[in-house]
């Protein structure tokens, strides 16, 4: 009996320590499990992170790319406005060479001194005088001038004007009297579209 008793007791201690060791590596795999699920958290707010990152450095470079290509739009029209003003003045220099040949008699290059003939005609009534900027053979060259001009801020207009019965197109600024016509053109005179303009008579 006492044989019995002490096998039951040596059972019942060997179950005991395996239900020890089975909680204890229960607790192991518990505890194992917690940590993977910690890591797999943490990387996965890591990767959250980077690709927040990303986003945002994306986004950045677009914008970076947005405003330097709006800053290259803004050069170019910059530049173009800069190319067709200069086409103007360079349309300007080469009419003027020619018109230069199509001036009218009681007319005189705004560099000439006052003949006798001009200073009579300075009695004529007032606002009757205007500045001549240049004459062109085509009426489409004279219209793109008085575009160009309007981009400068200078208000002209076209007249028709027959020298050796050749039509020729007047670009003009109108509505002075002989003093103001000749201020105006002083006042204006260093001015690229302003070279070889001379002041005459409206007719």
């Amino acid at each position: 009996a006492q044989a019995a008793q002490a096998a039951q007791a040596a059972q019942a201690a060997q179950a005991a320590q395996a239900a020890q060791a089975a909680q204890a590596a229960q607790a192991a795999q518990a505890a194992q499990a917690a940590q993977a699920a910690q890591a797999a958290q943490a990387t996965q707010a890591t990767q959250a992170t980077q690709a927040m990152q990303a986003t945002q450095a994306t986004q950045a470079t677009q914008a970076t790319q947005a405003t330097q290509a709006t800053q290259a739009k803004a050069t170019q029209a910059t530049q173009a406005t800069q190319a067709t003003q200069t086409a103007v003045v360079r349309s300007y220099k080469q009419e003027v060479m020619v018109a230069s040949a199509a001036l009218a008699a009681d007319e005189q290059p705004a560099s000439a001194s006052a003949s006798p003939a001009v200073d009579a005609a300075a009695t004529q009534p007032e606002n009757h005088w205007v500045v001549n900027l240049s004459s062109h053979l085509v009426r489409e060259k004279a219209e793109e001038a008085v575009k160009g001009l309007q981009q400068l801020g200078v208000t002209s207009s076209i007249k028709v004007v027959l020298v050796n019965g050749q039509e020729w197109y007047r670009v003009y600024v109108a509505g002075f009297d002989h003093d103001g016509a000749r201020a105006y053109l002083n006042q204006h005179k260093s001015e690229a579209a302003f070279e070889g303009a001379w002041i005459g008579r409206d007719l």
